[in-house]
C-alpha cells in the first residue's frame, strides 16, 4: 500500500463542473482549483474555502510559487485578450494588478525555482520567461518547436529550461 489516500472532497459554491487544474502549496497548507472561469482556494486541513475569484474564462493552468507567496494563472486567451497570464497573491488573497500574454491555450506555466521567474508557451513556437514583479519579458526563446508548447519544467536549479511541444518534440 502506498499509504495515499482521499481527505476529502471539494467543490465551488457555484457547482460549476469542469475542473480543469490543481495545485497544492509547497507547505502542503493550501489548495487551488481552477474551474471554467472560476478559481477556489481551500484550507487542506479542514477543507475550508479561503478565497474565490470569478475569472470569466477557463482556467488551463496553474502553479503555486515554490516560496508559496504567488499563483500563476494561465486562463484562456485570443488575438484579442493580452491578459491571459494572471497572478494571484496568497497571503492578501487578491488578483494582481499585473497581466501579460502567451500563445492563445497555454497548456502549462513553470516556475523557477527562486519563484522570481514564469515560463510560458510564446505565440512563436517557443516559451517567454516573464518577471515576477511585472510580468515582462525577462528573455525569449523562440521558434525552437514546430507546433504549440504544452509542457515546461525548470530543472532545480534553475538553470535549465525543458520544454516539449504537441509533435513530441522536447528542447
Amino acid at each position: 500500500p502506498s499509504g495515499l489516500s482521499y481527505t476529502g472532497s471539494l467543490s465551488n459554491l457555484q457547482e460549476l463542473p469542469n475542473s480543469q487544474a490543481v495545485d497544492i502549496n509547497s507547505d502542503n497548507t493550501l489548495v487551488a482549483i481552477g474551474y471554467n472561469g472560476l478559481l477556489t482556494i481551500h484550507n487542506i486541513e479542514d477543507n475550508t474555502l479561503l478565497a474565490s475569484f470569478e475569472l470569466f474564462r477557463q482556467i488551463v493552468d496553474l502553479k503555486f510559487s515554490p516560496d508559496g507567496s504567488t499563483i500563476a494563472l494561465s486562463l484562456i486567451g485570443s488575438e484579442l485578450r493580452t491578459d491571459n497570464i494572471q497572478l494571484i497573491d496568497v497571503e492578501a488573497l487578491q488578483l494582481l494588478d499585473v497581466n501579460s500574454n502567451s500563445n492563445s491555450e497555454t497548456k502549462s506555466i513553470a516556475w523557477s525555482p527562486d519563484s522570481t521567474a514564469l515560463a510560458v508557451p510564446n505565440s512563436d513556437n517557443g516559451v517567454d520567461i516573464l518577471r515576477k514583479s511585472d510580468l515582462s519579458v525577462e528573455a525569449s526563446l523562440s521558434s525552437g518547436h514546430n507546433t504549440d508548447v504544452s509542457c515546461i519544467a525548470f530543472s532545480q536549479s534553475g538553470n535549465k529550461l525543458l520544454s516539449g511541444d504537441e509533435s513530441g518534440r522536447v528542447l
